[in-house]
């Protein structure tokens, strides 16, 4: 199926073609920091507060997008940095950030969409045994076959649509877990996520 690479392209209208290539560009990361991922104190978020398994009292926020297209293919990040994995497009919040505001931001950052939000999808509670836990929340985006998606930062290498039942690798049981439940159209639950399988 088809791919683009990283480049500083934006989204622009033209026909029912989803994707455009970019020029390439790539980024190292350390994935044993923070960097990617800032802790928030529960004060900012008072839904949040609880007991971790850390004994901080601060659980790290993200969010991200599910896109899916006319076909039923969902969008897919192909990261350069980490796992090199494949990911929905999204990531850690600002501090004072909503939720929703940081789906979408993250959306415009990695592939230059701007998308309006249908609904939320689910809310993921996760229990990292080497950082503090991470509540991740899902929203499902309206797709418009108008837009062209590009790579458009240093940490995405290529990205493109993909079949449910095709998902390329390397990804996680996480990521296939959240892109089922978003294409499912069920009412969102809240869901305890222990530690990620990974398919190579």
């Amino acid at each position: 199926m088809p791919l683009v690479t990283a480049g500083e392209d934006r989204p622009t209208r033209m026909g029912k073609e989803h994707l455009q290539p970019g020029r390439g560009s790539a980024i190292e990361k350390d994935p044993g920091t923070d960097a990617h991922r800032p802790i928030l104190e529960p004060a900012a978020y008072p839904w949040a507060m609880g007991t971790d398994r850390s004994g901080s009292g601060r659980i790290a926020l993200g969010a991200a997008c599910a896109i899916f297209d006319d076909r039923g293919q969902v969008l897919l990040v192909h990261h350069t940095y980490g796992r090199l994995n494949w990911e929905l497009p999204g990531g850690a919040a600002d501090p004072h950030e909503a939720p929703q505001d940081t789906a979408r931001r993250e959306l415009l950052e990695e592939t230059g969409l701007e998308l309006a939000i249908e609904r939320l999808s689910g809310v993921y509670y996760e229990l990292d045994p080497e950082h503090e836990p991470i509540l991740h929340f899902v929203f499902r985006c309206r797709w418009d076959e108008h837009l062209v998606a590009v790579a458009a930062s240093p940490e995405i290498g290529e990205l493109g649509f993909w079949p449910i039942d095709a998902l390329p690798t390397p990804i996680s049981d996480f990521t296939e877990r959240r892109i089922a439940d978003a294409w499912a159209g069920r009412p969102p639950e809240v869901v305890t996520v222990d530690q990620r399988q990974w398919r190579p």
